[in-house]
């Protein structure tokens, strides 16, 4: 009867692995698009909201099981908690937005994804989540190639970049660089596994998955992913060598704590100035110029939006669908834009200055939770180089979204290793 039980246990388990790796692969928003482009064509309204329903459909189950496994009280006061209330604020934005019906819609969407990203956390350990990730964005890419190898219509841009099914070099290559990012950490920890025989077959096949999901990055020419990439290997690097001195008995937790992470916020900080004030150099190296795809007008507009309203904002995604808004200056009424191409200023201009601190305190309080971890696992590096790797491409995209796995990813980070909580305990 108990092996009968085991067998159940594990059958079940292998089915959440299939679901979970299908969540995220509709996640990477392109199958599912792609799925009702011929409807869009004839009715757009109609296939949109079949859009959103599957994306809501799919991730019902994720909910389901978070709510039966719970999330102790504990890990609710801290980072979760706080993003939680990001995305409860959002929510309620809708009160004061100009097209709240619109608002309610994208608010509703990034909290049930925080709460899916909450739900794989709590799921899964580390090791599940890299090589759900790594075997979920295959399909993706395989379908793209496929698509471009047949000539599929709009599987290249008019410039010749590679976008495969994503309709965008700028969904294709976060796909493409965030399978070559887990694989790199799988294969990290198989190298590290000291003293034991190397699984070569294995090795191979993650450098298989890497080189492939570079050479699709590469044909899409996206140089935000790029930027992203050179981030989370800076990151990686900077907690591998805290990792060595920590062993070496040369850190301490108590410096660790006092020292090594604000040096490591405020390096991160300046960093991040100095590469916003010389941004023009920075982009002559990827040989594109400060106004590359009007991204800088559109911010200066985003900014002057925020000014006008600094402290609650115009509503989660409300800004660019709200005629004071947009009429400021008449001459961007012609502009076709939905958004700010910049997740931070979508979050600047969705809920002001409330959203903004909840949202860097999220960030800041995961990233200092998650340094008793730091040892523990030979691929701690992921969690905040994953997190940094989505702050910096949201620079020029607008990832922080619902249905979106990158959001995903970033809500999961944040949570951290949940899946080592016992629920089953009672909560104080």
């Amino acid at each position: 009867m108990h092996i009968e039980t085991n067998r159940i246990n594990m059958l079940l388990r292998w089915c959440e692995y299939a679901y979970v790796v299908v969540l995220l692969f509709a996640l990477t928003q392109g199958p599912v698009l792609s799925m009702w482009f011929a409807s869009s064509l004839v009715a757009p309204e109609g296939a949109a909201s079949a859009q959103l329903l599957t994306f809501i459909v799919v991730q019902i189950p994720a909910l389901i099981l978070l709510g039966f496994r719970r999330v102790p009280r504990s890990s609710l006061i801290g980072p979760v908690g706080l993003l939680g209330l990001f995305c409860g604020w959002m929510w309620l934005s809708t009160l004061w937005a100009t097209f709240n019906q619109h608002t309610i819609v994208e608010a509703t969407t990034l909290c049930v994804t925080f709460l899916t990203g909450v739900y794989l956390a709590r799921s899964f350990s580390l090791l599940e989540q890299l090589i759900l990730v790594v075997v979920a964005m295959q399909p993706g890419l395989l379908w793209s190639r496929y698509a471009i190898a047949n000539n599929w219509n709009n599987s290249v841009d008019q410039n010749g970049n590679w976008v495969g099914i994503y309709f965008n070099r700028n969904s294709l290559a976060p796909v493409a660089i965030v399978s070559c990012l887990a694989a790199s950490a799988l294969l990290w920890i198989v190298v590290m596994r000291r003293g034991k025989k190397l699984p070569i077959t294995l090795i191979a096949v993650l450098i298989d998955a890497i080189l492939f999901g570079a050479v699709m990055l590469f044909h899409s020419r996206s140089n935000t992913s790029v930027g992203g990439a050179v981030v989370f290997a800076a990151v990686w690097a900077f907690w591998t060598v805290v990792r060595s001195m920590i062993r070496r008995k040369r850190i301490t937790g108590q410096s660790l704590q006092r020292f090594v992470y604000p040096g490591f916020i405020f390096g991160a900080t300046v960093l991040t100035w100095a590469t916003v004030r010389l941004q023009s150099v920075v982009l002559s190296f990827f040989g594109e110029t400060i106004d590359f795809n009007g991204r800088s007008a559109i911010w200066n507009y985003s900014w002057t939006g925020f000014l006008d309203r600094p402290l609650i904002g115009w509503g989660w995604m409300s800004a660019w669908r709200t005629p004071p808004f947009l009429l400021r200056d008449l001459w961007w009424s012609f502009v076709n834009t939905g958004w700010s191409h910049s997740g931070y200023m979508d979050v600047l201009l969705g809920g002001g200055l409330v959203a903004a601190v909840l949202f860097v305190g999220a960030f800041l309080w995961g990233g200092y939770r998650h340094l008793s971890d730091v040892t523990k696992h030979n691929a701690a590096q992921w969690t905040p180089a994953i997190m940094c790797f989505v702050l910096a491409t949201a620079t020029q995209e607008s990832f922080f979204a619902g249905n979106h796995f990158l959001w995903l990813l970033f809500a999961a980070a944040v949570a951290g290793n949940l899946s080592a909580v016992n629920s089953a305990q009672p909560e104080s």
